[in-house]
């Protein structure tokens, strides 16, 4: 944690006070940004949590599944070096839980949705075909919560319980923050590629920028 700190403070300093060069975005520019990412750090844990075992010793088989994170950003460029935005990020997680001495199948749905709004602090580049930034906001931590058993739908908050071994399994906390490192290289004035890289939604994401 102190060492991600001390690189984020580095990051912070290169982009606000180094002397401006070429840049990749200009104000008034407005930026789309569709992406996907990973992993699914949800899905990663609480398999983790099973140390593998497919049965555990109460009988129990547990499975988890959920592929990475899909999202789209906007950024309102208001400056040459602070932009605004927002960032709507969606997050599919499937957890199956079979008893084999009932034979009962409990299939619980927990996709969950951020919208954060986002500040953007754009680095100082030479070469205005890249365009690197900090950026960090906060927002909504919205579940969308299901629960079939044996195949006919049920209430979710009737079978829901918290889990005090492990706190990330519990349900959410209504607010979402995410602080990243991210860049965009443009093939032309319009059409480019961007890459992210953060805590609060995927670790690691990719996809396109439109520059409008």
């Amino acid at each position: 944690m102190k060492l991600t700190i001390r690189l984020f403070s580095t990051l912070f300093f290169m982009a606000f006070f180094l002397p401006t060069f070429g840049q990749g975005i200009a104000p008034n520019n407005f930026i789309i940004q569709p992406y996907v990412g990973g992993p699914n750090l949800k899905t990663w844990s609480y398999n983790a949590i099973q140390l593998g075992q497919t049965t555990d010793h109460d009988g129990y088989s547990v499975n988890a599944k959920g592929f990475g994170h899909f999202g789209v950003t906007t950024e309102l460029a208001i400056s040459e070096r602070i932009g605004l935005g927002i960032d709507g990020i969606y997050s599919p997680f499937e957890r199956t839980i079979i008893d084999s001495s009932s034979n009962e199948t409990k299939v619980f749905t927990e996709n969950k949705l951020r919208i954060i709004a986002r500040i953007y602090i754009h680095f100082n580049v030479e070469n205005p075909s890249w365009d690197l930034y900090l950026s960090g906001g906060i927002g909504a931590n919205i579940l969308f919560t299901s629960l079939k058993r044996n195949g006919v739908n049920e209430n979710y908050n009737a079978y829901y319980k918290g889990n005090t071994k492990f706190p990330l399994l519990n349900t959410p906390f209504p607010v979402s923050g995410r602080f990243c490192f991210g860049g965009r290289y443009y093939f032309s004035h319009y059409v480019g590629i961007n890459f992210e890289a953060g805590i609060g939604g995927p670790p690691f994401s990719f996809g396109l920028s439109f520059r409008l």
